[in-house]
């Protein structure tokens, strides 16, 4: 099952060009940003943030799998690249993912013969975001829009 937050916050802002390491009107890097301090404060040691084409990708683990929150925005409308939107009209959304891609060989077998148990670290990650958005005065969770 899919686990995804949608949600409202002023905290993070846009940073003007941020877009030109994603694409244009693809924003998230302060959240992301901000979610690699609160994962590191949870126990994932090696975090990262990588600049993906729709937002921004938080990688959590790639040892034998990869394990990420990919952070992306919603706007509402339209913006121009020198003037990027306001954090008040922004939806962002974030989900959990994980994947064991063909090059890590060897838990690619493991999980094609049912033997790597990816529910859960997905589980444990999902359940930290939750509790991350959840502990957060300053972010409200609403509808996908």
């Amino acid at each position: 099952m899919k686990h995804s937050y949608w949600f409202n916050s002023e905290l993070f802002r846009v940073q003007k060009k941020e877009f030109e390491k994603t694409s244009p009107g693809c924003y998230g890097k302060e959240l992301g940003t901000w979610l690699c301090s609160k994962l590191k404060n949870q126990g994932y040691k090696n975090v990262k943030l990588i600049p993906e084409d729709k937002g921004w990708c938080v990688m959590c683990s790639s040892e034998n799998y990869m394990l990420w929150v990919y952070c992306e925005s919603i706007l509402n409308e339209d913006y121009d690249s020198d003037s990027p939107p306001k954090a008040k009209d922004i939806t962002w959304h974030v989900f959990p993912e994980i994947e064991v891609p063909i090059f890590f060989f060897y838990s690619w077998v493991k999980n094609l013969i049912g033997i790597l148990d990816l529910e859960q670290p997905l589980n444990k990650l999902n359940k930290e975001l939750s509790q991350i958005l959840n502990s957060e005065p300053k972010i409200v969770l609403c509808d996908e829009p």
